[in-house]
């Protein structure tokens, strides 16, 4: 191999750097092994040192501490541009130290000035769990987005591949800067990094990848379907289960807790604040026969989740159903799909087909009635969002609907949520369609005592006012408004508010520190600072306090319009700020909560201020042990390891004493090729594309849900009847 000469840094640090490099070939970049290596990185919110606890005995690595930021990270910056185009990928040794996974990230650019971490870049992230050390790959072609994936087989059995995004132009000869970031991680999280150095990717065959049942075909795992008659075998196996396996005791039919207090019952799902056993008072659901009820649920509970793009990737799929076979019916044409290679073209449901496969005439009813034993017998007791009205849960499972805005009305961007603005609620023609929304449902539905209630959307765009975050952020939608011209709904209030509050534009222009010179200048697009004064702050947050009580406010009055009987469950917040969640404290009857963590932590004590009962309606983890090219967005190390993981969340749930339930996204594992609409590929199932449970995560799950009711309710003796 030939080297170049050794490049100094700014400061006089200096690594080595590839001219010429055989293919095949790795050449490292640094291992850390002197103090300079160390001190040249360029830090924002992190502590950088030299350990001895690296990936190779009796060398050294670089420990990076992480503060609570948005985005703390590490930068290295060459005085030369490093020149890497003999290789095609980059990989490191990382180790988390800590008893958690930590998310983390590495980024390349090829440009000081155009880069914006989108553009001439390169970036990866990945999930360093908890007390193992693993080698990760950033590679600089291999990217999952133009085969509608998110992410790709593996590519080296050594290596774990970082999920990798700005798939656009990138010049691997000119490297500017190379960096480490965490985004928003806890404090004092702590990751080891070692021997980064290049590698030559290998280039990926996707000839093939899918078997005839939608499964990886190049890795052996239990519980791999090779015939059909191997999937009846599991359906008979089964049913063998249930019929020995009782249900889980102490439970009236709504799954409500018979063995604890029994309030009185009103013929709907409601909520109830309780003393419980160790004096302290509880949130709880209540069922229609006034059990106390905490809602487990699985989302996405629908036989037809499991659709995947086939026009142009079709040379991915081993075998597809003949033109006339008896599985064409699950090949389906799609439009506008926005993810898919082609946007226009044929879809395939892998998941309905092998339910075919497994039940045989009348596989619809057949499947409903295997998917109401299953949640029963792993003791779940709602269908959270996005299941399948056709299950007709009624008289079977707790559900839940969405409702929302559908059709045209003004939106308002928060700044961040790229794909998606907000409602805007001041809009008459908001709270027009939200009505419309809840007056097409049946009549029958209003009055069925197992709909658990109504959320509003799903991960509405509200800005995000959480620690660590930017004026930008947390007060996005103030300037998102403040952006739009007279037209706006949401404009006129916040200039009618500004009007009453300061009178003239002289004393708003003191206050906001401004030099505006009537208010029909504010009536026109407005770019706020970046730095805002106090008073402009405080009236921002004002402004998201009537935002967030007008939205709320809005769906509750549609909803009781229409349906008296029914809980209002929120919008099922993701990013979110205190003014929204204390305005949805103060108008709906459940707070929904997106959280995609490890398990419930301190850091949500927060919510005994607001008071109101708190429902967790996402969470999951995946692993990459069984076929799947992605983990979802909680990594565990193996389906063992995702079964631990579970109960500890759904405990650490159980013992905070204003959640009242959780909800796994989702039922099915997504497609190993991508669903339909984005691409994801994630095993986040509680069932495989074959309609397998995996044993591990359900047997856990079984185990969690029968201590659940004593958790949330603390010690007791058991209550006279």
């Amino acid at each position: 191999m030939r080297w170049m000469r050794r490049a100094s840094f700014v400061s006089g640090c200096v690594f080595l750097m590839a001219i010429q490099a055989k293919a095949g070939e790795s050449q490292q970049i640094t291992s850390f092994e002197r103090p300079e290596d160390i001190t040249e990185f360029r830090t924002a919110d992190v502590k950088v040192s030299q350990t001895s606890q690296g990936a190779t005995e009796g060398s050294c690595a670089l420990k990076i501490e992480f503060a609570e930021a948005e985005w703390p990270h590490a930068l290295l910056e060459p005085a030369i541009p490093w020149n890497w185009k003999h290789f095609n990928g980059l990989a490191l040794d990382v180790t988390n130290p800590g008893t958690e996974p930590l998310s983390f990230g590495i980024r390349i650019d090829d440009a000081k000035e155009t880069h914006n971490g989108a553009t001439n870049t390169r970036s990866g992230t990945g999930e360093a769990l908890p007390e193992r050390t693993e080698t990760y790959l950033l590679p600089f072609t291999a990217t999952p987005e133009p085969f509608g994936m998110k992410g790709l087989p593996p590519i080296a059995s050594d290596m774990k591949p970082l999920k990798v995004f700005a798939p656009g132009e990138f010049d691997s000869s000119h490297i500017c800067e190379l960096r480490i970031f965490s985004h928003n991680p806890k404090a004092r999280s702590q990751l080891i990094v070692d021997n980064i150095r290049l590698a030559h990717v290998p280039t990926i065959d996707m000839n093939g990848i899918v078997d005839a049942f939608g499964q990886y075909t190049r890795a052996d795992w239990p519980d791999k379907i090779r015939d059909a008659g191997q999937l009846t075998a599991t359906r008979d196996a089964e049913t063998q289960q249930f019929a020995a396996r009782p249900l889980l005791p102490e439970r009236d039919g709504y799954g409500g807790w018979t063995s604890g207090p029994q309030l009185p019952g009103s013929g709907f799902f409601r909520t109830a604040k309780v003393k419980t056993g160790n004096g302290a008072h509880t949130w709880w659901l209540v069922d229609p026969d006034g059990y106390l009820f905490l809602s487990i649920g699985l989302n996405s509970v629908s036989l037809h989740e499991s659709r995947t793009a086939i026009t142009g990737r079709e040379s991915m799929f081993a075998k597809l159903p003949e033109k006339d076979g008896p599985l064409s019916r699950h090949m389906i044409p799609y439009g506008n799909a926005f993810s898919a290679v082609v946007k226009n073209g044929m879809s395939y449901d892998f998941y309905a087909a092998n339910v075919e496969r497994k039940y045989g005439p009348g596989y619809r009813e057949s499947w409903r009635d295997r998917t109401f034993q299953r949640m029963r017998a792993w003791g779940f007791n709602t269908a959270g969002g996005f299941s399948d009205l056709a299950m007709e849960f009624s008289s079977h499972t707790a559900y839940t609907l969405a409702i929302g805005a559908r059709g045209e009305h003004q939106r308002i961007s928060d700044g961040i949520s790229g794909w998606r603005q907000m409602d805007d609620p001041f809009d008459p023609a908001f709270a027009t369609q939200i009505e419309e929304s809840v007056r097409s449902l049946k009549p029958e539905t209003i009055r069925d005592p197992w709909l658990l209630g109504y959320f509003s959307g799903n991960e509405e765009s509200w800005g995000d006012g959480r620690s660590g975050k930017t004026p930008r952020q947390h007060y996005g939608l103030a300037y998102g408004t403040l952006r739009k011209d007279a037209t706006s709904p949401a404009k006129q209030a916040l200039l009618s508010t500004l009007k009453r509050k300061y009178e003239t534009i002289e004393k708003l222009n003191l206050a906001w520190r401004t030099t505006f010179e009537n208010w029909g200048q504010l009536e026109k697009p407005v770019e706020a600072t970046s730095s805002p004064p106090p008073a402009m702050t405080a009236d921002f947050s004002a402004f998201l306090t009537e935002f967030a009580l007008r939205y709320f406010s809005v769906v509750r009055e549609a909803i009781r319009k229409v349906d008296p009987n029914h809980l209002y469950l929120g919008c099922r917040f993701a990013r979110y700020t205190p003014e929204a969640v204390k305005a949805a404290a103060e108008v709906c009857d459940v707070v929904s909560f997106n959280i995609y963590e490890t398990a419930i932590d301190e850091k949500w004590d927060f919510l005994k201020q607001i008071d109101r009962p708190c429902l967790v309606s996402e969470f999951h983890f995946g692993a990459l042990d069984r076929g799947m090219f992605a983990e979802g967005l909680v990594a565990a190390r193996d389906q063992r390891q995702r079964a631990e993981m579970y109960a500890r969340y759904v405990e650490s749930m159980a013992v905070h004493p204003d959640f009242v339930g959780c909800h796994w996204f989702q039922y099915v594992d997504q497609p190993t090729t991508g669903r339909l609409w984005d691409g994801e590929n994630f095993n986040i199932g509680f069932v495989s594309i074959t309609d397998t449970p995996y044993p591990e995560l359900v047997e856990s799950a079984r185990e969690a849900h029968s201590r659940l009711y004593d958790l949330h309710f603390g010690p007791t003796p058991p209550f006279p009847k």
